[in-house]
């Protein structure tokens, strides 16, 4: 088929240089259950409408990036990455196109020594950058698990049923006009899950902060506007964006959010002013009181578990 590149690996291979998969030509790449080992600073290099489809087998980088995606579309299916700084980086604020990237991760173990997934929108189209995570394993050794970069918004993120671990944070959304939705997933980090930025909805998941309480600026003026405040929180909203909208819900009964140190909280919002930022929590356990973020007609109760928030 014309554009159609089909590859079955027969056995494990080393590559010295980036394969480059651009501009609408489509690869189906089956590993086979064999290891590629590569050094490229880009073992896969996914461009201007390229399409990846990646199986059953495993990526041992020795650069940056196992798979490079910008305004192209990216499966990947049982694959294990490991040994590069970030797992996959999807840059599409680099596209001239005016497009998104869309990239589907089912049944993977992605474990890379600073970032699993560094997502940057489009920040330019009314469309957004789609990412899909399913029933896989995301871990970001030095900094986080997954990443948004606050500068490229546009995101649409699903995490379900996943693993999702990283050395600061589990989970970090500084971005305008995206949504990321989590469920069915476990999520630790020092802190668990950290927001700046766009609608985070956070259902039936258990998410652990697990740091010690970095004491926060009395003036909120001195909070960065890179990065986020090491609070050691379950979940922290992080409102010094105050022109952004930003919205957390958190909901589900099988929900558990939790802080392990000292003066850390389940769920925090700081500053708590911010006219465009806001926290509302219908079910769950937690293991500090979350009465100020309840909707009318909801309750908290204290009880063997935790803090348990029940509807009227």
């Amino acid at each position: 088929t014309p554009g159609l590149n089909v590859i079955t690996l027969n056995n494990d291979i080393n590559l010295t240089d980036t394969v480059p998969l651009r501009n609408g030509t489509q690869t189906i790449i089956d590993l086979n259950g064999h290891t590629v080992t590569s050094n490229a600073a880009r073992v896969f290099d996914v461009q201007n409408g390229g399409n990846l489809i990646l199986s059953d087998g495993a990526i041992v980088g020795g650069g940056d990036t196992a798979v490079y995606s910008v305004a192209s579309s990216v499966s990947l299916n049982n694959v294990s990455i490991s040994n590069v700084i970030q797992g996959l980086l999807i840059h599409d604020h680099k596209s001239s196109l005016g497009a998104d990237s869309t990239v589907h991760i089912s049944q993977c173990d992605i474990d890379a020594t600073q970032y699993g997934l560094f997502i940057h929108g489009n920040a330019s189209t009314d469309e957004k950058t789609k990412i899909i995570v399913e029933d896989s394993t995301v871990t970001g050794n030095g900094y986080a698990g997954i990443i948004t970069n606050g500068s490229n918004f546009g995101t649409d993120i699903t995490v379900d049923g996943c693993e999702v671990k990283g050395k600061y944070a589990a989970a970090y959304f500084p971005q305008k006009d995206s949504v990321a939705t989590l469920k069915n997933s476990t999520l630790e980090g020092y802190t668990g899950i950290a927001v700046k930025g766009g609608e985070v909805n956070i259902i039936d998941c258990t998410v652990t902060g697990t740091g010690e309480y970095t004491p926060l600026p009395e003036d909120p003026a001195n909070l960065s506007n890179s990065g986020w405040w090491d609070t050691g929180d379950g979940v922290y909203l992080e409102s010094n964006y105050s022109n952004w909208q930003t919205k957390i819900n958190i909901s589900g009964d099988d929900t558990k959010i939790i802080s392990t140190q000292p003066d850390t909280l389940a769920v925090r919002m700081y500053p708590t002013n911010a006219p465009k930022a806001d926290i509302e929590i219908t079910g769950g356990v937690y293991s500090s009181d979350v009465s100020a973020f309840l909707p009318d007609g909801y309750s908290v109760s204290s009880t063997e578990e935790g803090y348990r928030v029940t509807g009227a």
